[in-house]
């Protein structure tokens, strides 16, 4: 999974090409991306989804890590050699306000903070997308911390729960969409590795 505003076009599958790092050797291509739609409960005037998220296949999966997130020092980007890394060992679809989440992202690395609000309707700045039910964490992040993984986590342990996927930040802190809406959206249960 990464952003659907990763990709060339959001809401349809265009066959975006992903590389790592970015303008590095190429890693896999675009192969599921639901559409925007309008009426209902979207907002009028705007297009809606559930989850800002995209589905990627790998070109090698032998060269790829499933069900890891490396795990740098508090506020950083470095790796940390003693705990390199959590296992995902299970999913939380809908998260609850006050509970501690983490993320670990490209421009900020591991940073830390709790849920201020569920399922909050919230319009992308400079767009007319509307992301639905989405979860606001009240951490640091950064320009270029899109698509990080958020996950519960203990600090003793090597064992993370996945939450969803960062997309934005606001309100002080980070945007993103729970598991239950990408599952919804997507149309199917997410293994857990």
């Amino acid at each position: 999974m990464t952003n659907d505003h990763c990709t060339d076009v959001q809401g349809a599958v265009d066959g975006t090409v992903y590389f790592q790092p970015f303008g590095g050797p190429r890693i896999g291509v675009e192969v599921a991306d639901p559409a925007f739609f309008s009426g209902g409960v979207c907002p009028a005037g705007r297009v809606c989804r559930y989850s800002d998220a995209a589905a990627a296949r790998y070109d090698d999966p032998a060269d790829c890590e499933f069900a890891s997130i490396a795990r740098t020092f508090l506020n950083s980007t470095t790796v940390n050699p003693a705990a390199p890394r959590w296992t995902i060992v299970s999913k939380q679809l809908a998260p609850a306000v006050g509970q501690r989440m983490g993320k670990v992202g490209r421009t900020t690395g591991w940073t830390v903070g709790d849920v201020t609000a569920t399922c909050v309707d919230t319009n992308v700045f400079g767009t007319n997308q509307t992301m639905l039910c989405q979860s606001f964490v009240a951490a640091g992040v950064g320009s270029g911390d899109s698509g990080s993984p958020v996950f519960r986590f203990r600090e003793d342990s090597s064992q993370a729960q996945l939450t969803g996927i960062l997309w934005g930040s606001g309100g002080g802190g980070f945007v993103y969409s729970p598991m239950e809406n990408i599952e919804f959206e997507f149309g199917l249960s997410l293994p857990v590795f």
